[in-house]
């Protein structure tokens, strides 16, 4: 009895992992260049069990199998689908398309992460950054400074300010999405080898939208409500069961 609980309470957790991850799609609709984060779930290890039950009637059943450990999250990645173009106009926003997996470089205080958000704008240093203020980097791993008024970005990523090439924007590809790991603000880390991105295409007065499909995390948020409800009834279900066992129970 007890060990149905446990894994009835583990489920739920489970549950509610998953669940903040629904919501936390859902909060990201209107996010240039977000990324919709996919779990999986999976049952945990089984465990043999050979133990004698009592029965109402004061007999005793013996039981020989396998008990079930409640379910985890087994595997977490990026779905790296694109999401649709928005026209901007602004000439320093930038979507990548054609190539998935191609992302831009910031520097943050924690080192390089990656985003697909190319909202970006200039600091009063002149330098281009994120919205966060963190400097988007160059093909040679360096702030982008921006000095001019004619500001025009190439397909393949580079940059002309007032008629002469200045810059290259810096976009690489992380081609495990098992590897892409969410580290907040639309920012990755990837735990793989980065490296130099090929067959994109930079459209410039452009925002990659959200890949993220509100009728997809609508229904999965429902299934995942009704399935916690489900391990609360089998949680106090078992409870009730273990009262009248004990209730009968004689030495």
């Amino acid at each position: 009895m007890v060990r149905g609980i446990e894994a009835a309470a583990k489920g739920m957790i489970t549950l509610s992992d998953k669940l903040d991850s629904v919501t936390n799609n859902l909060a990201n609709i209107s996010t240039p260049g977000f990324k919709r984060i996919i779990q999986n779930v999976s049952e945990s290890e089984n465990y043999p069990v050979n133990r004698v039950f009592l029965q109402s009637d004061g007999g005793r059943a013996p039981f020989m199998g396998y008990l079930g450990n409640g379910s985890e999250i087994s595997t977490q990645a990026v779905d790296l689908s694109a999401g649709g173009l928005e026209h901007t106009s602004s000439k320093f926003d930038v979507a990548i398309t054609l190539n998935n997996n191609a992302f831009f470089q910031v520097q943050t205080p924690n080192g390089i992460r990656y985003t697909r958000d190319g909202n970006f704008t200039l600091n009063n240093n002149d330098e281009l950054v994120t919205q966060d203020g963190y400097p988007v980097l160059s093909s040679a791993n360096a702030p982008i400074t921006i000095d001019g008024q004619n500001v025009v970005i190439s397909s393949d990523g580079s940059i002309q300010v007032d008629g002469q090439q200045t810059d290259t924007l810096g976009i690489v590809s992380l081609d495990n999405p098992s590897l892409i790991v969410p580290q907040g603000s639309n920012l990755y880390n990837y735990n793989g080898q980065v490296v130099n991105a090929s067959n994109f295409k930079v459209l410039q007065g452009y925002l990659e939208s959200s890949n993220v499909n509100t009728v997809r995390e609508m229904v999965d948020m429902i299934a995942l409500e009704r399935a916690y409800e489900s391990g609360q009834k089998a949680i106090v279900t078992e409870d009730n069961e273990t009262g009248q066992m004990l209730s009968q129970f004689r030495i």
